[in-house]
């Protein structure tokens, strides 16, 4: 197992336990109070385990209400709180299946309950039953079961927007890469024809050997990325990748939106390897888009430093959004991994004036030779 209750949980059960005993030691007739005080205790403790064990800890409770039913036949409010709560969080965290079937299990029970109710007619019971079932079993169990979809359906596509974002790095590997391979394969390929006619013949054969690799290794790789794009390896090469020297295109964009924006370079700009100066660019940019769509605000400010060993590049925002809705977008996991995969890092902090700052740190030279 492994897994132990939230906090809230046993603060829950707890508060069950305590209301429940205080309930039935101050209205339930003297001869059941023991057998009710117990059962409150049975139920409040199964409270607490409702995420963990969401099935297990339904049918003790629904056990104890039972007891405390048949067996003291007094009415009061923690029995029915108490089914209420295990109804919504056997279809909340259980399984499909599990859950359907102690829906069943409650919607019987009610009808048991109601049954032994007067009913001046037939119509007066399905009424009764109706609303107790709806109250206590059905309405319960279809909130948690909406949530529950709800969350499955958002962790769904944080997947797919988390494997999409990977994909694309991917494919911007690739063009990288696959630059790097052609230039190689022409290196060669010129210096195998300028060889002299008395050099080696094994300097032929090498330089020969580097182009072919190369070549094979380029078409091998512009093949794979092909089926990730859907498109035909032979086609139109892929744009030029994007450089830190176009980020006036993103400020561009996002005065459009509305916004009014400033860019700063501090430090002498350095040659950057592609994959850095390419990631340096995206986290920038989807820096900006963040800022736009969850900050609230109207000014942006990109900073660019070239410190020693490393380039940085910083974007702060006005607006007066939460933390939470600044970081905790699948853009953020994008920035992460960008800079991870060149041993970097991004930090996000607040300004002094309410504004956000997200910044990114990567060295000019990363991986492992």
């Amino acid at each position: 197992m492994g897994r132990r209750p939230a906090m809230r949980d046993v603060a829950l059960g707890l508060l069950v336990l305590v209301l429940a005993q205080v309930e039935v030691w101050s209205s339930a007739p003297s001869s059941v109070r023991v057998v009710a005080a117990i059962c409150a205790v049975v139920a409040g403790i199964a409270l607490i385990w409702r995420r963990v064990l969401p099935i297990t800890s339904a049918v003790v409770a629904l056990a104890a209400i039972e007891v405390v039913d048949a067996r003291t036949a007094t009415e009061g409010v923690w029995p029915i709180a108490v089914l209420i709560i295990v109804m919504y969080s056997a279809a909340r965290y259980a399984s499909t299946l599990p859950a359907v079937a102690l829906l069943a299990v409650g919607l019987v029970g009610d009808a048991t309950t109601v049954r032994g109710e007067a009913s001046s007619s037939i119509g007066e019971w399905l009424l009764n039953y109706a609303f107790i079932a709806l109250l206590m079993v059905a309405g319960p169990w279809t909130v948690g079961c909406l949530l529950r979809r709800r969350e499955l359906q958002s962790l769904e596509l944080a997947a797919a927007a988390v494997g999409d974002e990977r994909i694309r790095i991917a494919r911007e590997l690739h063009d990288i890469v696959g630059q790097s391979l052609g230039v190689i394969a022409v290196q060669a390929s010129a210096e195998r024809a300028t060889l002299p006619d008395d050099a080696a013949e094994s300097t032929r054969q090498t330089l020969l050997t580097i182009e072919t690799t190369t070549r094979e290794a380029l078409v091998e790789m512009r093949r794979l990325v092909s089926m990730m794009r859907g498109s035909d390896p032979l086609g139109d090469p892929p744009p030029p990748q994007p450089t830190l020297a176009e980020v006036d295109a993103i400020l561009d964009a996002a005065r459009l939106a509305g916004w009014s924006t400033e860019l700063h370079v501090e430090g002498v700009p350095a040659r950057l390897a592609a994959g850095v100066e390419l990631a340096a660019y995206r986290i920038v940019q989807e820096a900006v888009t963040n800022a736009i769509r969850h900050s609230h605000g109207q000014h942006a400010t990109v900073t660019i430093r070239y410190l020693p060993g490393a380039v940085q590049v910083e974007v702060t925002d006005d607006g007066r959004s939460t933390a939470q809705a600044q970081t905790g977008g699948h853009g953020m996991t994008g920035m992460r991994e960008r800079a991870a995969l060149y041993g970097g890092k991004v930090t996000t902090e607040r300004t002094t004036a309410g504004g956000f700052v997200i910044r990114a740190n990567l060295p000019l030279v990363s991986g492992d030779v």
